[in-house]
């Protein structure tokens, strides 16, 4: 298979290169400015909280997530596309900050993952899509935030490789539990007609899934910034024995800890996206989008426990409006994998790597 990037092949490029894409550029901040204003804008929390609540999904404003280019970041210029897998990860972390109710995050997986597989990106449209890993054929599908997903991208592990097929999606209208999140709702679909398939040889799961897995890392930074905003915001403004408990050494210490773990989520993940686009299929990418995407759950999951908690009684009730980054965070933690099985699953491919020399 030809080594691609963003569906153009990739040539060697020079390290001053990778290492622009861990900083984004005076373009990308205002596109990621104007992203943040109209999600703020389009989506406030009254809106988040009504769906919570058993509201329907805006679909209604998709068409403008589209008109505004989201899903064209990361995607080939010859297909009309916009900046790279780095760019991408700024405008998924700002739609996580938002809790974005749409499907932005779920498309972007689908489509990277279909593009790493050499699938045409003239192909794709701008309809929702999913993205779903089966272990067996004769299962149901179960995605996530598929419930307006045109189709859905199926990822499978062979004995000799990887098979991946873009179907067509029918949700069922139950899914295999009450969510979490009704915001992003696991979804139980049919298998519907095959649209296109590619079986790869000598690549694994875990490298077709290395650009979704880092844009999962990145909607999750998003909301773990955001719980650590609201939990910092509280600890200025709550008061005990005549003091702001952000006063005290301990609430001090484990907001640092809380912003220690971001940034070290947010670090890997901007060097698994530079390292996948310039070297798409190298171990390194592969390991890097595995520790991304734990190292990012256990920030969102870290977050939104120490805003709960410094919050007190109130911290899980509707009088707070912690419980939504809580279940956002709670549900988008362990797909495409917990945090400990990536960890697990990259300390195997480090040892397996040194063991062959």
């Amino acid at each position: 298979m030809d080594k691609i990037v963003d569906g153009s092949p990739m040539t060697e490029s020079d390290p001053s290169a990778e290492w622009a894409l861990l900083a984004p550029s005076e373009e990308t901040l205002e596109f990621v400015g104007s992203a943040r204003a109209q999600f703020s804008s389009l989506f406030p929390t009254s809106v988040i909280r009504t769906i919570a609540e058993g509201g329907p999904a805006p679909m209604e404003h998709w068409t403008d997530l589209v008109d505004q280019g989201y899903l064209a970041v990361g995607m080939p210029e010859q297909s009309g596309g916009i900046g790279t897998l780095a760019d991408l990860v700024t405008v998924l972390e700002e739609a996580g900050h938002a809790l974005l109710p749409l499907p932005l995050l779920a498309s972007a997986a689908s489509a990277h993952t279909l593009l790493r597989a050499g699938f045409d990106a003239d192909s794709l449209d701008d309809a929702p899509s999913a993205l779903a890993v089966s272990t067996d054929p004769s299962d149901v599908l179960i995605a996530l935030d598929a419930a307006h997903a045109a189709t859905v991208t199926v990822v499978s592990a062979t004995l000799g490789g990887v098979v991946i097929e873009r179907i067509a999606a029918t949700a069922q209208p139950a899914a295999p539990r009450d969510p979490i999140d009704p915001t992003r709702p696991l979804v139980t679909l049919e298998r519907g007609a095959v649209l296109d398939r590619r079986a790869l040889s000598d690549v694994t799961v875990d490298d077709v899934l290395a650009a979704a897995r880092v844009c999962v890392a990145a909607d999750l930074l998003g909301t773990a910034t955001l719980a650590l905003e609201g939990a910092t915001e509280h600890a200025k403004r709550r008061e005990q024995f005549g003091r702001p408990i952000g006063s005290f050494q301990s609430v001090k210490h484990q907001i640092v800890d809380g912003y220690i773990s971001i940034e070290r989520a947010r670090s890997l993940t901007l060097g698994a996206a530079a390292e996948l686009v310039t070297h798409p299929f190298s171990a390194t990418g592969t390991e890097l989008s595995l520790l991304a995407k734990a190292a990012a759950s256990d920030a969102a999951t870290g977050a939104v426990a120490l805003h709960t908690q410094l919050l007190g009684a109130m911290g899980l009730t509707y009088e707070s409006d912690n419980h939504l980054a809580v279940r956002r965070a709670q549900q988008t933690a362990g797909y495409l994998g917990t945090a400990s099985d990536l960890y697990a699953r990259t300390a195997a491919l480090i040892l397996d790597r040194s063991a062959r020399g």
